[in-house]
């Protein structure tokens, strides 16, 4: 089964100039940056480029390069580059927060949030009515620890996806929940 792979580096279509064999992603959990690295050739990539990957249309990856390390092949004598790069959550938390928030349920905070720090991502993931807390007072925070400081509150996880959309929730998110499997 063919699968059609595109790696966009600074916004342009570099699949050929990637050898896919190096690429890996590391999805990882409860508010930590996902991961990518791969090796490219024929063109000088650089630190905080954008970098996304996308199989069959469906993105797996955002983020910006934060590392990029040379090598010399000289069987092919050609530069080898290896990015290392970071998903938004890099891009997340670029402002601190300054915010005291009021009480009430944990969602409208939440949203409240990223829509103050992080507009260039959505909500439409953050669960609706989650349980209240008390006001909160956040004194220069990064946004991720005040997301996280928010769902610890309500026993509660956060994560941004691949389309920079943030999924803030209690338990199990319902979207994500398995199959039963009998």
């Amino acid at each position: 089964v063919a699968v059609a792979l595109v790696i966009t580096i600074a916004g342009t279509n570099r699949t050929t100039k990637c050898d896919v064999f190096t690429l890996e992603i590391l999805d990882r959990l409860f508010g930590q940056p996902n991961t990518l690295t791969v090796e490219c050739f024929g063109f000088t990539p650089a630190a905080y480029n954008t970098i996304s990957v996308a199989m069959d249309g469906t993105d797996k990856f955002n983020g910006r390069v934060m590392r990029v390390s040379a090598r010399h092949e000289k069987l092919t004598d050609r530069v080898i580059y290896r990015l290392e790069a970071t998903d938004r959550n890099w891009d997340l938390d670029a402002l601190l927060v300054l915010k005291t928030t009021v009480a009430g349920t944990a969602d409208p905070r939440a949203k409240d949030i990223v829509d103050t720090y992080a507009s260039w991502t959505t909500t439409t993931n953050v669960e609706a009515s989650l349980p209240s807390i008390e006001s909160q007072t956040f004194r220069f925070e990064k946004v991720s620890a005040a997301l996280s400081a928010l769902a610890d509150l309500i026993d509660g996880y956060w994560y941004l996806d691949e389309s920079d959309a943030l999924h803030f929730f209690d338990g199990t998110e319902a979207a994500n929940t398995p199959d039963s499997l009998t």
